[in-house]
């Protein structure tokens, strides 16, 4: 791996990749809340006038996210948070009008770099770039937050935010080492997005797991 100095050397996709590698780690997941909140809790209000869509599942969540990015384009000024990329780190970073240019993700990424320098809790690769992505959509007051889940649900980073809407495109066993090997298991930890009003769409083929949802819904409303 090259070894940089400064995020200004930096030409490419690759190299910011090999960059944040460099600083925060592999992308190995350390499913957890407590690290994130120290950061953007005391941002959180910036958000406080946009609705937040929550894609949750196994397969077909980045599909999903896109495809509503995309309808909702002409309607809504949105920001747009994927993971992980599939050639562009900046695939991860997309507003209504595209992604985000490699100039200004390597601003947002030395602005965010600074900050969590100067507060001593570390930060894996996955929670420091949605860190990054969230101080980037502060600046940009959307309408409409759309965050695909990296992991699981209600230890994933996106889970520091209260969804408005929550879409569950579909469910299989995934990363049973954390989740659990157990479908309703898994099921439970990516219903942890939920909240007490979120309005849940979902594509359940199975009537035991169509009722533990039902459940915990109304579990929440009370």
């Amino acid at each position: 791996m090259t070894t940089f100095s400064s995020i200004h050397d930096l030409r490419n996709s690759q190299e910011v990749v090999e960059w944040v590698y460099q600083e925060y780690g592999l992308e190995i997941p350390r499913p957890g809340l407590d690290r994130l909140r120290v950061y953007l809790n005391p941002i959180l209000h910036h958000f406080k006038d946009s609705q937040v869509v929550t894609i949750v599942g196994t397969n077909g969540k980045g599909e999903t996210a896109l495809r509503l990015s995309h309808l909702i384009s002409d309607h809504k000024s949105h920001v747009l948070w994927t993971s992980p990329h599939v050639e562009r780190i900046t695939e991860r970073f997309r507003t209504e009008k595209g992604e985000i240019s490699l100039d200004e993700l390597k601003k947002n990424i030395e602005e965010c770099h600074q900050e969590v320098q100067k507060i001593k809790v570390s930060l894996s690769f996955y929670e420091f770039l949605f860190y990054v992505f969230c101080r980037w959509a502060m600046k940009l007051n959307p309408q409409l937050l759309l965050l695909e889940v990296g992991l699981g649900g209600r230890l994933d980073a996106v889970n520091i935010f209260d969804a408005n809407l929550v879409l569950l495109p579909s469910l299989s066993r995934d990363h049973q080492e954390i989740l659990g090997k157990r479908l309703e298991q898994i099921l439970e930890e990516k219903l942890g997005v939920l909240r007490q009003n979120t309005v849940v769409y979902h594509f359940l083929d199975s009537d035991y797991l169509i009722e533990i949802l039902n459940d915990k819904v109304c579990a929440l409303k009370g």
